[in-house]
């Protein structure tokens, strides 16, 4: 098959086929493809050479596009199954500790303030439910008089 024509017979899989001197050519298999530049050699399978159906041809490469991303979820599964989150993590720890060049930010020397940060703590302050102090016996004895008239 020989090389095609333009391009050093490079071509961009677009959703239609690959663009050939005026014809898209067409295959399920090239779903895969998409977007990616290929290496095309002439072969004549215009699908109205051939007598292939677009519809049918997309709906393939629609299944083969399935069936490979089921695959791909599958194999993501069996990796999950086998990886221990706790002994990664850990490792991870592990090697942070042996690490001699891992250090820990400085704390802060000054403390910034500003104008809006002074108005919030205000606000913040005053939102604050108050604190009461317990109640004296007779402030007990009093609350209870008024509940059981209330009642």
């Amino acid at each position: 098959m020989a090389e095609a024509p333009g391009s050093n017979g490079l071509r961009t899989v677009q959703k239609r086929g690959i663009q050939l001197e005026g014809t898209y050519f067409i295959a399920p298999e090239l779903e895969v493809w998409i977007g990616k530049t290929v290496q095309v050699r002439f072969d004549p399978e215009d699908p109205a050479r051939t007598g292939m159906n677009r519809q049918e041809v997309a709906t393939r490469a629609r299944h083969l596009q399935q069936q490979r991303v089921q695959e791909g979820k599958r194999a993501l599964r069996q990796i999950a199954r086998k990886v221990n989150v706790a002994e990664a993590v850990e490792d991870i720890l592990q090697e942070a500790e042996a690490n001699s060049n891992v250090v820990a930010f400085p704390a802060p020397r000054e403390i910034h303030t500003s104008k809006g940060l002074e108005t919030a703590a205000d606000v913040v302050k005053a939102l604050k439910p108050k604190e009461y102090a317990p109640m004296t016996p007779e402030e007990l004895a009093e609350a209870d008089a008024a509940l059981s008239r209330i009642e």
